[in-house]
């Protein structure tokens, strides 16, 4: 099973409230600081084209080559932490649950 990684919300948001632009995506083990403690994240539900770390968004979505994609788990729960482009804190979330996906 793989999960799409997600928040809470349909797209990425700064502090401000505007599409995360440039900003930072860390996907990580549950309960652990998913900069220190990474999983393997991926673009494809079949796991198999790697997402390098720190992913970065574009317009409020992660950016795989200058266009939006998904990134995909292979274990829910996972850790989330994402920051703006300036490195400032926007959300964390140490026990985050994303549904299946197919």
């Amino acid at each position: 099973m793989s999960v799409i990684v997600t928040q809470p919300f349909m797209v990425f948001f700064d502090r401000a409230g505007e599409p995360l632009e440039a900003g930072y995506i860390y996907i990580g083990l549950p309960g652990q600081n998913p900069e220190s403690n990474p999983i393997t994240v991926y673009w494809d539900s079949s796991l198999t084209t790697t997402a390098a770390q720190p992913i970065r968004s574009l317009a409020g979505y992660p950016s795989r080559n200058g266009s939006p994609s998904n990134i995909i788990a292979s274990q829910s729960p996972y850790s989330i932490v994402i920051k703006d482009k300036t490195g400032a804190l926007v959300y964390s979330d140490l026990n985050f649950t994303s549904p299946a996906y197919a």
